[in-house]
């Protein structure tokens, strides 16, 4: 899922879940990426998508798996994990068609930048009356999805997230890093992250003239903004400094 979220970034992808759903909880082995692109705020399933899904789905049963979808994930490329007004209608209609349904939401930007997997697993309360959800902070929505962000809150809720290796996983793991390790290194999140920063960088600004001129937002989470790029950027600079002194 990262692999094809950060290789559509700045757009937004999507694909299907497979595994099974047993008590009160999901077992996801395996994703399908979907052959669409959407824009930088949204991504639906279009004609091209069925086909390769029950392609797949013809593979899985001719090798005798009986795992199927369980749930669809997409991208959110720099600003976090939740549910917007569109995805909480998809992952709803989802739900009633599926029974039991997740939705994943990951972010490639952020899981770049910061060097840690940004992923939520969510799903929809089927009524529309409204529930209590606690919310992540807001600090790193931008200001044009800040609105979206909260107006679907009380209609979905998130479910932790366990992650589970098996042996053939940590072979897959284990050649994956014994290939990339140079490409790692030689990497640095001041320059390949430095675009999303800057955009950070603006929408703090931004905010502090709202907050000045109109008295409008919220100061606690401007300092929040602030203050995780300043714990970064420095957490950077330290990791460039050591491949440094390292490899020279």
């Amino acid at each position: 899922m990262l692999k094809h979220s950060i290789k559509g970034a700045p757009q937004e992808i999507m694909g299907f879940l497979i595994g099974h759903a047993e008590g009160d909880a999901f077992y996801i082995s395996d994703a399908i990426s979907f052959p669409v692109v959407g824009t930088e705020t949204r991504v639906g399933a279009t004609d091209e998508c069925w086909p390769a899904f029950l392609e797949h789905q013809d593979c899985l049963e001719a090798l005798g798996k009986v795992k199927f979808a369980c749930g669809w994930y997409h991208s959110h490329p720099s600003y976090g994990c939740w549910l917007s007004g569109i995805d909480v209608n998809t992952q709803r209609n989802m739900q009633t068609g599926n029974g039991a349904f997740t939705a994943l939401v990951i972010d490639p930007v952020q899981t770049a930048t910061f060097g840690k997997v940004f992923l939520g697993s969510f799903m929809t309360f089927l009524s529309r009356n409204g529930h209590h959800a606690a919310r992540s902070s807001s600090a790193l929505i931008p200001l044009e999805k800040i609105e979206d962000f909260g107006l679907q809150a009380d209609q979905y809720y998130e479910l932790t997230i366990e992650y589970f290796t098996t042996p053939a996983d940590k072979k897959v793991i284990k050649d994956i890093i014994t290939k990339s390790w140079g490409e790692t290194i030689s990497a640095s999140p001041l320059t390949t992250t430095a675009g999303f920063f800057a955009r950070l960088v603006g929408q703090g600004a931004q905010r502090m003239k709202n907050i000045v001129s109109a008295d409008q937002g919220d100061l606690m989470s401007l300092s929040e903004l602030f203050n995780r790029l300043n714990q970064d950027r420095r957490a950077a600079i330290l990791s460039q400094k050591m491949k440094r002194s390292i490899f020279g």
